[in-house]
């Protein structure tokens, strides 16, 4: 909210606001509330953040998280027990940021010292976990003194896996394994293999990595940029306290970056337009790519295609409710009467006034789903099969809802203000506990839009 509103007022005007609304909070919860007040070190320190889902189908009933202690745990939906695979006390001794398993679950990627470079991309340090001997080592090429890495990931079989160092893509079969080179030509800023350059990561890949598997994990797709003939824009670095602690000078530096008009980045022969993904075929020899239609002077457009079919028994999907877009609910309909209302049926919708808004995750076979409660009451996450029935809870939080329970919480008030138009604005307000509204007085307010 505050990042928001830096952008059209003096940071100084909003702390006083907020000393100000701070300053009501504290004014307005006396003896007559129940409940402890929320202090500002509450928020400051993150003592309301939840814990959600964070991980990932690996199998279709097995799935792997790290719990509430922080362990990394593989959990069986078929015979509900969980194995760990990797305490948290290594995450913690590494500060590990993110983390990856390999496909035989017997390693885990660790990746730690994360330097952030643009919207998706970053290089870090990693590390691979041995789960059965309990070992752990860097990954890195021979020659890499910093042991810095612009991206490393697993392939879909066994214990294989890329990586990119140097704008140069390598490849190892195995942990254990050779580092094969699968390209030689990248040259730091000018050509990159199997990362993007700034146009297409933030443009059109969205994406830290230009590489795609097949399925079988024999083949392996990936794209070259070359940036040779793209202008070059120069820029000044301040505070760059993340390269050199010690410059208190600004440092200049490049990006290839084309302008209107101007060359953009050419590519080897095999690059496509990845606005859709890339379909291999099933036996991994193939694959296929959805291609735009011309549509006279309107140019090139991906088009979403219809077709009939007898073996999808049941659809699921996402969806707000009418007149009440700060909902969010999971619905099935019938395959073969997707048009029939009757045969609709919302998923979540009974879960009470604490669970309006939800996410949820499929297995790979879609038989069973995470499902994680959102809000606006105290989130949790529950397995659940397509027959809409609780296999297990995850978490609920309870230390959360405990900490929540013992607080005096903010009033809050949902409606839509009419525009113009025959718009309407769908509008929030928290105020603060014991605020009267039929008092004639004026009160800070923050807005966030």
């Amino acid at each position: 909210m505050l990042t928001s509103l830096c952008h059209h007022m003096d940071l100084s005007i909003v702390k006083n606001y907020v000393n100000q609304a701070y300053e009501i909070l504290e004014k307005n919860t006396g003896d007559g509330l129940k409940g402890e007040k929320i202090r500002l070190s509450d928020i400051v320190q993150d003592k309301f953040k939840p814990r959600l889902f964070n991980g990932s189908w690996i199998s279709g009933d097995e799935i792997e998280y790290r719990d509430k202690d922080g362990n990394l745990v593989i959990y069986s939906v078929k015979t509900k027990s969980s194995k760990i695979l990797l305490e948290n006390v290594t995450f913690s001794d590494y500060d590990v940021e993110k983390y990856s398993v390999s496909a035989d679950h017997n390693y885990v990627l660790l990746l730690h010292d994360v330097i952030k470079l643009y919207r998706y991309s970053f290089k870090a340090k990693y590390k691979i976990f041995d789960i059965v001997n309990k070992k752990i080592y860097p990954l890195q090429p021979q020659e890499d003194n910093d042991g810095y890495l612009q991206y490393a990931g697993w392939g879909p079989k066994d214990n294989q896996l890329v990586y990119v160092w140097g704008n140069n893509l390598f490849y190892v079969s195995e942990v254990n394994g050779t580092h094969h080179p699968v390209s030689t030509t990248g040259i730091d800023t000018v050509i990159f293999n199997g990362v993007p350059d700034w146009l297409y990561e933030e443009e059109i890949l969205k994406s830290n990595n230009a590489i795609w598997w097949s399925p079988d994990g024999n083949f392996l797709c990936y794209a070259t940029i070359n940036d040779t003939k793209v202008g070059t824009f120069y820029y000044n670095w301040y505070g760059s306290a993340a390269f050199n602690e010690s410059h208190v000078y600004p440092e200049l530096f490049q990006l290839r970056y084309p302008k209107v008009y101007e060359q953009s980045p050419p590519s080897r022969k095999g690059w496509v337009d990845l606005r859709g993904p890339i379909f291999f075929g099933q036996g991994g020899k193939n694959w296929y790519i959805r291609l735009p239609l011309p549509e006279g002077q309107h140019g090139h457009y991906q088009h979403v295609a219809m077709a009939n079919n007898d073996w999808i028994i049941e659809w699921y999907y996402l969806t707000t409710l009418e007149n009440r877009p700060g909902e969010r609910h999971l619905f099935s309909v019938s395959g073969k009467k997707a048009r029939a209302a009757t045969f609709t049926k919302c998923l979540t919708c009974e879960e009470g006034e604490g669970c309006l808004f939800f996410n949820v995750h499929f297995s790979p076979d879609a038989k069973y789903y995470i499902l994680e409660c959102l809000g606006p009451g105290v989130p949790k996450v529950e397995i659940r099969s397509i027959y809409n029935q609780t296999f297990d809870i995850l978490d609920t939080n309870d230390d959360l809802r405990d900490l929540v329970e013992a607080r005096t919480l903010p009033q809050i008030r949902t409606f839509q203000v009419p525009l113009k138009g025959g718009y309407k604005a769908q509008v929030r307000l928290f105020l603060p506990p014991g605020v009267a509204e039929d008092e004639v007085l004026m009160y800070p307010l923050v807005v966030f839009a």
